[in-house]
């Protein structure tokens, strides 16, 4: 059942117009179930997992099924082994070749919507990486909202073995603030 509402879903996607072209919300892309590091390092041959992360933006304000494709440079050398979706989510497809996830209800925040595993064998290049970009057959990372109405998302991507010349872009910092701060941004 759960596949055939994805599937009901991906037919709605493709013929759905984009209700707003600018880019809204962001895949990113991580090495740590607490999306902190933006880095991979490969150094020694071992399995090592990417996190994904759908970070809606304000404009869609929900989502209800995303489509991507994962991507590396060439001097990245780990393999794919497997993709895992969360619990209560189902996809079609895989992650190196255009992947659909239905998030089975509608979602709103940072959702964490994949762990893809990959054999590293300790020879990628420094400032290789892996990215998010356009599922197969369209021009840019889709997402559809609760309303059935169709989005384009950003790509983030993953700097495998950093260094100086590649820096990833981190988290944002962060700083202490009191309730009544919050509640004052949305007056």
């Amino acid at each position: 059942m759960r596949q055939l509402l994805c599937i009901v879903f991906l037919a709605c996607l493709s013929t759905a117009s984009l209700a707003n072209g600018a880019l809204v919300g962001r895949i990113s892309l991580y090495s740590d179930a607490t999306s902190t590091e933006c880095t991979l390092a490969d150094s020694e041959p071992r399995f090592g997992d990417v996190f994904v992360v759908h970070n809606i933006g304000p404009i869609a304000g929900n989502a209800y099924l995303v489509r991507f494709r994962l991507s590396a440079s060439a001097g990245f050398t780990g393999s794919w082994v497997q993709d895992f979706v969360p619990a209560g989510m189902s996809a079609i497809g895989t992650s190196p070749n255009g992947i659909a996830i239905s998030y089975q209800a509608c979602r709103t925040g940072d959702i964490p919507i994949l762990r893809v595993t990959y054999q590293l064998f300790g020879t990628s290049s420094p400032c290789s990486f892996l990215q998010a970009g356009a599922y197969p057959g369209t021009d840019f990372i889709e997402t559809m909202d609760c309303s059935f109405d169709s989005y384009p998302v950003e790509g983030g991507a993953l700097v495998v073995n950093s260094n100086e010349s590649c820096p990833c872009q981190g988290p944002v910092a962060v700083q202490p603030t009191t309730w009544g701060q919050v509640k004052a941004l949305y007056r």
